[in-house]
């Protein structure tokens, strides 16, 4: 135990060191990359009517036959009898679906009997994704060597990557002119 403090005692700038590296670490790594993507679809939805209500009107309607005003078949209501109007009875109607209702006018010369169909619409649906892109790690060897002037010295390496954010490096040198081989460790810290 004694031996232990001695050494932290001797070489406490190694301890501050190693602080200092994780410190330094941890205030340049990269925020993950958050990217929204939205997409909207319409899409389209039909529903059966599931009950029909049908109110009939007291006051009678008066119309005149049909009329093609700009190229369309139209009815034209008056508020009191002519020679050219029709006494028509009107309803108001209720068409309950699931989740809508439609409310109808309808204008008949007789008795209306059944009122069926579908109601048809456009649902929008929302989608939206949330993707989170964390820097990955990753080893790499690389080899590397000297070229000018002359070819001196040849390397090997690995280096290891953590996070876009330091590099770990080991590799093995050989001097050519003196024949000497050299071990070599490196680390590395992201700065931008």
């Amino acid at each position: 135990m004694k031996m232990v403090m001695n050494f932290i005692k001797k070489n406490w700038f190694v301890f501050l060191g190693v602080i200092a590296v994780f410190i330094i670490v941890k205030s340049c790594e990269p925020k993950p990359k958050i990217t929204t993507e939205t997409k909207i679809v319409y899409v389209p939805k039909v529903e059966t009517i599931t009950e029909t209500i049908i109110k009939k009107v007291d006051k009678p309607v008066y119309i005149e036959r049909t009329k093609t005003i700009k190229g369309k078949d139209t009815i034209i209501y008056r508020d009191s009898p002519t020679d050219a109007t029709i006494i028509a009875k009107q309803y108001d109607a209720e068409l309950k679906a699931n989740k809508s209702i439609a409310r109808l006018k309808i204008t008949a010369l007789g008795e209306v009997l059944d009122v069926q169909g579908t109601i048809e619409y456009n649902q929008k649906e929302t989608t939206t994704t949330i993707t989170k892109i964390v820097p990955m790690s990753g080893l790499f060897v690389y080899g590397e060597t000297s070229f000018l002037p002359v070819l001196e010295r040849v390397e090997i390496g690995l280096d290891y990557q953590i996070r876009n954010t330091i590099i770990i490096g080991v590799s093995a040198s050989h001097n050519l002119n003196y024949n000497a081989t050299y071990f070599n460790a490196k680390i590395g810290i992201r700065l931008f």
